[in-house]
């Protein structure tokens, strides 16, 4: 009896694992805002180099391997390894995961002197690679 139920947890825990594991894909991104400005530089998993664009109350845009897009006009792109929404707040920026990161939302402060480094694993004041 013991090894029966041992055995269904280990299937029931093995199933359910797959379900909830996120395809995560490696990328980094300078995140800079200045007023509605907002630039972004990457240096790994990006098919850009740096991108420019304003960022206007419920305006949000997607930002994914290939560029940015308004999220209004976004159809998604079936082959991109990431892509994630950029929200405006009073005092900062949100991200919201569309796919390929490890996070589902994030948030933070941005002062205009200051960069942030955005990857597939969150957000922090310090370049991590």
């Amino acid at each position: 009896m013991k090894f029966i139920l041992s055995t269904s947890l280990i299937l029931a825990s093995l199933f359910f694992s797959h379900f909830n594991t996120k395809e995560v894909s490696p990328f980094e991104i300078e995140v800079q805002r200045n007023g509605d400005s907002v630039k972004m530089k990457c240096t790994e998993g990006c098919k850009w180099t740096e991108l420019k664009f304003e960022l206007k109350g419920k305006n949000p845009m997607v930002i994914n391997e290939s560029g940015v897009y308004k999220k209004t006009t976004y159809t998604g792109e079936p082959d991109v390894s990431f892509a994630f929404y950029v929200n405006d707040l009073p005092d900062g920026l949100e991200f919201e995961s569309i796919n390929g990161t490890a996070w589902g939302k994030l948030s933070f402060q941005i002062n205009p002197s200051k960069s942030m480094y955005l990857d597939e694993t969150g957000v922090s004041m310090i370049r991590q690679k």
